[in-house]
């Protein structure tokens, strides 16, 4: 489970790249382009498809940083229990 803190940095993250890549993609292709630029409802489902991909992948991103810190920490800890108990791993 991640902390309140790392949440904050997932959201960080994924917001301020969403700010990045919407300029991008809005002054490199949406200009660019006349017959996007006069269809508002495709412009937006571009936009929407680009926000749904860049949130999957933030996620899972830090769902493998969570389960590598986390799952460390529980195998380190499973390592010393289990020599206490006078079983060697």
């Amino acid at each position: 489970m991640q902390t309140k803190i790392e949440s904050a940095i997932e959201r960080v993250a994924d917001i301020g790249s969403g700010f990045i890549i919407a300029w991008f993609v809005y002054e490199y292709f949406i200009l660019a382009n006349p017959a996007l630029r006069d269809n508002g409802f495709l412009v937006t489902c571009i936009f929407t498809a680009i926000s749904l991909v860049r949130g999957y992948f933030w996620r899972r991103y830090f769902n493998k940083l969570t389960v590598n810190q986390y799952g460390a920490e529980r195998m380190a800890k499973r390592k010393v229990s289990k020599k206490k108990s006078g079983r060697e791993v």
